[in-house]
């Protein structure tokens, strides 16, 4: 296995938020450009624990075929209810009684 193949079989969620995240807060994402879409979720979810909660709301259109959804109940449950909000405002299947609702949920 080359060392090409070898390092792309590394690119998990967690370390690509741990070994990209300066180049994201550069406003550089192409690493999402590298890993299938079924993995942006899980990268977005990461940035989230990594306490990178208002990077990935100023760049979520870079995401492709994410749960906004599950996105906002983890901004929710990571205690940044005024980012869920804006998170929540970037997609049309939320409406404020219903962000409320996950809201008082937690």
């Amino acid at each position: 296995m080359s060392d090409d193949k070898f390092q792309f079989s590394k690119l998990t969620p967690e370390s690509i938020v741990i070994n990209y995240i300066f180049d994201m807060e550069s406003g550089d994402f192409g690493i999402l450009d590298e890993v299938k879409s079924a993995v942006h979720q899980q990268v977005a979810l990461e940035l989230i624990k990594a306490g990178q909660g208002k990077l990935l709301a100023n760049n979520l259109e870079k995401f492709k075929d994410i749960d906004k959804r599950q996105i906002v109940e983890a901004v929710i449950e990571s205690g940044d209810k005024i980012l869920a909000k804006e998170v929540a405002k970037q997609s049309e299947d939320f409406d404020w009684e219903d962000i409320g609702k996950l809201i008082d949920k937690i």
